[in-house]
């Protein structure tokens, strides 16, 4: 083989290792800020949904993700427990929230869950609660995982009272889940 053709060789495997470790360096980025979404701050963003003749509250307390998915299952239970009766208040985790939420006849915490675990800033939230005790209370996640529930015992044990409720929403089944979700919070709605 000639100089040239070797030449020609090397820069190619060159060229071929060096966009191997482009393609790894920028998939490893792509899953580092998809995962991070539940360490996310996020500011108030409080939505209320006004019910009629009705003195009964509920609160809808959500991590949002990299998707609409964890947005669309609150949006969803908080439409059906609005439908039930309850004037609605939806709104991210955060210091902004009182931590006394004995107001409240149904509290629900939805984490968005990455490798397994829940949002770090619903757990710091979910730990400074220092009232829940006249409402149910419901903590639910979302995303892909059907093999466990670790997300929800661990987010449970933060809590200084045990949850009600613990339901998880899968992202794959989307269209079923954003059905589902509607149907719980008005079943809890009229329990």
């Amino acid at each position: 083989m000639g100089d040239r053709k070797k030449k020609t060789l090397k820069k190619a495997v060159i060229i071929i290792v060096v966009g191997i470790v482009i393609i790894g360096l920028g998939t490893l980025g792509g899953i580092q800020y998809v995962t991070s979404a539940g360490n996310v701050k996020h500011a108030s963003n409080e939505i209320i949904l006004p019910a009629e003749d009705s003195n009964r509250a509920a609160l809808v307390i959500y991590q949002p993700g990299r998707s609409e998915f964890a947005k669309d299952i609150a949006d969803n239970l908080a439409k059906g427990l609005n439908d039930s009766g309850y004037q609605v208040t939806i709104n991210y985790p955060g210091e902004f929230l009182p931590s006394d939420l004995g107001a409240y006849d149904i509290v629900a915490f939805g984490t968005t869950v990455y490798n397994g675990n829940f949002s770090p800033v619903l757990g710091d939230y979910v730990s400074g609660i220092t009232n829940i005790d006249n409402g149910k209370v419901l903590i639910y996640s979302t995303g892909m995982m059907t093999d466990n529930s670790t997300e929800l015992d661990g987010l449970s044990n933060l809590l200084y009272r045990k949850a009600d409720y613990q339901e998880k929403f899968y992202s794959n089944k989307q269209e079923t889940e954003l059905k589902r979700a509607y149907e719980f919070g008005s079943s809890l709605g009229k329990s």
